[in-house]
């Protein structure tokens, strides 16, 4: 009985480790893989499976680069707010 329970503790902690999102530069990840201030590498097969396409995670002012695989596009944007009271 106690090795059932244990194995399950693991189990479930491994799983929830899995769904988390991964920062890089950051503490408050918004995305799978969040990196601040930095360059990045994506590698990957020439085909690409269909998967579900989500809108940018981002939507405050500052730049960004986002890759959506979906449609093998890279998209550069640079947001701005003017608040004007």
């Amino acid at each position: 009985m106690k090795n059932s329970i244990i194995v399950f503790a693991i189990l479930l902690g491994y799983s929830s480790v899995l769904s988390q999102n991964v920062g890089i530069g950051t503490l408050t990840p918004v995305a799978r893989l969040h990196v601040a201030d930095s360059g990045v590498v994506f590698t990957g097969p020439a085909t690409v499976l269909p998967s579900t396409s989500f809108g940018p995670p981002i939507s405050i002012q500052g730049t960004r680069m986002m890759w959506y695989p979906q449609e093998s596009i890279m998209e550069s944007r640079l947001r701005l707010w003017l608040c004007l009271e």
